[in-house]
């Protein structure tokens, strides 16, 4: 079970949200209770390149020990490799109507302390289904893994960094956000999603330039990738080396990072870049936002991407689905937002516009949408709040939120 202990302004998951290890058996999704830091001295492996400030050791879902902070110290490393997390290169930006500042009231259950399971580290290859389980709560755990958080859109935490990718379905196509840390994880990924679906995956949206959520595009082709302006450069240019070489240094086989690599730089997708707000070339500039197709958008709803500004990187990008009576919005905020640790500062990330875009994302969803975090359980907007405020502290950025 996933027994994180949460950073500074940590809120709980939204109620009927369960935290679940990947891959646990019927009957092993519990939601866990709020619990306090416990800062503790980070061990062998953390690099501590580009901290600001101390490294705290939690437990992720699978069960391992993992140490946090800002210099992008990983979820969790593969067995063995306790490193820093990932970093790469990396930018983007949009407002939206205002955010209601009221906080997020629904009671929440607190079962008590949790138990942890013998974790599992590897990377997904062929899911083993999971029945559905029954009864009356609003998010239950949906076959393969995948967890529906409203009607036609659902997530899926993978083990290893704990890093979370997302399904959007449609009438004719479905929509893959991030794709896990390598090819077969990709392709894997892409079957799984295409039988909860029932339709098959058209386009793929990038939360961010870091191999953890990059890496599985090779096992994607035919799809068309969505991503903040830039990203491409990053991936097929010189910032591909140090993506490549982030992934061997939390524990990826060399000769399976070199594959990826290739199929980064070979593939030939169909790319679509979105502008962060003041850098859009050219007096017929594109917006900073771009809807999907509506054939990959559920019924009566829209699905539209963004890009929130320089924050995790210089390159993160974040989808909106839209609400419809009686179904709340959804934002898939990638890195920007991390529940199950500290947010990750490495030396791609900008403190000085981070806080600035997680008032984007408020305003994109607004008070009543449900957030899903780039690592961790799905929040909701008094969280986004919290969590803004503790990176203006950290960084020591004007507090304007």
């Amino acid at each position: 079970m996933y027994g994180r202990v949460p950073g500074p302004g940590k809120a709980r998951p939204l109620d009927g949200i369960a935290r679940r290890c990947p891959r646990a058996g019927p009957g092993d999704e519990r939601v866990t209770p709020e619990r306090t830091g416990d800062p503790r001295t980070p061990g062998p492996g953390a690099t501590g390149k580009g901290t600001v400030d101390g490294m705290a050791r939690t437990e992720g879902t699978d069960g391992e020990s993992r140490e946090h902070g800002n210099d992008g110290g990983p979820r969790a490393g593969r067995a063995g490799t306790p490193g820093d997390r990932p970093t790469g290169a990396g930018a983007s930006r949009t407002p939206g109507p205002d955010p209601d500042p009221g906080p997020v009231t629904e009671p929440i259950p607190d079962p008590g302390p949790t138990p942890t399971p013998t974790p599992d580290t590897t990377p997904i290859t062929e899911p083993v289904p999971e029945p559905v389980a029954s009864g009356s709560a609003p998010s239950p755990p949906d076959r393969e893994g995948w967890e529906e958080i409203v009607p036609g859109v659902l997530r899926r935490r993978l083990p290893g960094w704990d890093a979370t990718v997302g399904l959007i379905v449609g009438p004719t196509g479905a929509t893959l956000v991030d794709t896990g840390a390598g090819p077969s994880e990709g392709a894997a990924l892409r079957r799984s999603a295409e039988r909860a679906a029932g339709v098959p995956v058209r386009h793929v949206v990038l939360t961010h330039p870091h191999f953890d959520h990059l890496l599985g595009v090779g096992g994607l082709p035919d799809t068309v990738l969505w991503a903040a302006a830039g990203t491409q450069d990053v991936i097929t240019g010189p910032g591909a080396e140090e993506i490549g070489a982030d992934a061997v240094r939390h524990g990826l086989d060399p000769a399976s990072v070199h594959t990826a690599m290739d199929a980064l730089v070979a593939g030939r997708w169909e790319w679509r870049e979105v502008f962060p707000p003041g850098a859009e070339p050219g007096p017929a500039a594109p917006p900073s936002s771009a809807p999907l197709p509506t054939g990959t958008a559920p019924a009566g709803r829209r699905v539209v991407a963004m890009a929130p500004g320089p924050a995790h990187t210089g390159h993160d990008l974040t989808l909106l689905v839209t609400g419809a009576p009686g179904v709340p919005p959804v934002v898939f905020c990638g890195d920007v937002v991390e529940e199950s640790g500290e947010p990750q500062a490495g030396p791609d990330a900008h403190p000085d516009g981070w806080p600035d875009a997680i008032d984007r994302l408020l305003r994109l969803g607004g008070a009543d949408a449900r957030y899903v975090p780039g690592h961790g359980a799905v929040v909701d907007a008094a969280f986004l709040r919290a969590q803004r405020r503790a990176l203006a502290t950290r960084f020591g950025t004007p507090e304007t939120g």
